[in-house]
């Protein structure tokens, strides 16, 4: 499969798996070191853990961590049949695209340990020109 596009722009796939223990400490969604910026265009996430989870959203400037949002995450979202997936945007920015700037780092975690499966976050961004 090709790599995703968005208006022609080539556009960075993103995702990661909480589950777990691990799921507790910051997870990296998008590092942007260098550029004009990113912009996520969407981002979704899925559960097939036993439990509803809560995802905490952290931007880290400057090596300064700033909790931007959270976002529940029900049983079984997107995975059993009956429920949709979750639209982390509405959480993060009112269900539009989040922009995110040089020198910024958007990380997430569970705020508590999820339990007998995993929650899955994916999503894409593009440059900014």
């Amino acid at each position: 499969m090709a790599d995703p596009t968005v208006y022609g722009v080539p556009a960075t796939p993103l995702g990661l798996t909480l589950e777990g223990e691990g799921s507790t400490g910051l997870q990296t969604i998008l590092d942007v070191p260098s550029g004009n910026g990113m912009v996520i265009g969407r981002l979704r996430a899925t559960s097939s853990a036993t439990g509803d989870a809560t995802l905490q959203f952290v931007a880290t400037v400057n090596g300064e961590d700033r909790v931007i949002a959270e976002a529940p995450v029900p049983l079984g979202a997107g995975t059993d049949g009956s429920s949709s997936y979750v639209d982390l945007l509405s959480n993060l920015n009112a269900g539009l695209a989040y922009q995110v700037g040089v020198g910024e780092t958007i990380r997430v975690k569970a705020k508590t340990a999820v339990s007998g499966g995993n929650v899955y976050i994916t999503g894409i961004a593009v440059p900014l020109a």
